[in-house]
């Protein structure tokens, strides 16, 4: 009977230990879970930090867009009227020398 007693003593020891690994696992377990929990709490802050910024850098984009086509726009008026202004220039030139040309000849 003691040795069946003695068994008995051993194995709960046995189950003691493995009791007190599991429960040292569990602990272990549950402080990276909170690790992990911790850790995604704030990289969705980061997240949804960098959505906002880049939702605000998209409006700006944008907004800088429609000023450069504005601009362009604005340009491109500008250059046309230039040519335009050079094209009645060059006419007016042509004109005065076709004159001269014509007097010119009247003379012989």
């Amino acid at each position: 009977m003691s040795t069946h007693l003695e068994d008995q003593e051993a194995r709960i020891k046995t189950l003691e230990k493995q009791l007190q690994f599991e429960k040292a696992l569990t602990g272990t377990l549950e402080d990276a879970l909170n690790d992990c929990e911790t850790t995604m709490k704030r990289l969705t802050s980061d997240r949804d930090s960098f959505q906002l910024k880049a939702s605000q850098i998209q409006q700006e984009l944008e907004s800088a867009s429609s000023r450069y086509s504005m601009q362009a726009v604005e340009e491109e008026r500008m250059a046309r009227q230039k040519a335009e202004q050079g094209r009645a220039a060059l006419e007016e030139r042509m004109q005065a020398l076709n004159k001269k040309k014509a007097r010119s000849f009247a003379c012989f």
